[in-house]
């Protein structure tokens, strides 16, 4: 059989501290007004945002993929060497292999 204990933080968990939190809300004194534009004004502007986005994305930098490091770089360069010094007969007898006359 479990028993449980009285646990205070069990209790807080589960059941809440005690406090209810209560706050009131305020009712604004006025709406937000509300601008009405002509079809002509509202093409207008609907084409200053556009040309704005356009040069905006015209002059933003371009993304850049990184580039590779320069630290595996070197690293693959010295282990294709080591494999070409280590494997240096086998290669040229493999390049050899197609001139020699039988």
């Amino acid at each position: 059989m479990v028993v449980e204990l009285e646990n205070p933080a069990n209790k807080a968990m589960h059941y809440g501290n005690g406090r209810i939190l209560v706050s009131t809300m305020e009712v604004p004194n006025t709406l937000p007004k509300k601008t009405v534009y002509s079809a002509r004004e509202a093409d207008i502007i609907h084409d200053r945002i556009e040309r704005d986005i356009y040069d905006g994305i015209k002059k933003a930098k371009p993304y850049e993929k990184t580039k590779f490091p320069m630290v595996l770089k070197i690293l693959g360069g010295i282990i294709g060497l080591s494999a070409i010094i280590f494997n240096r007969k086998a290669l040229l007898n493999a390049i050899k292999k197609p001139f020699i006359k039988k």
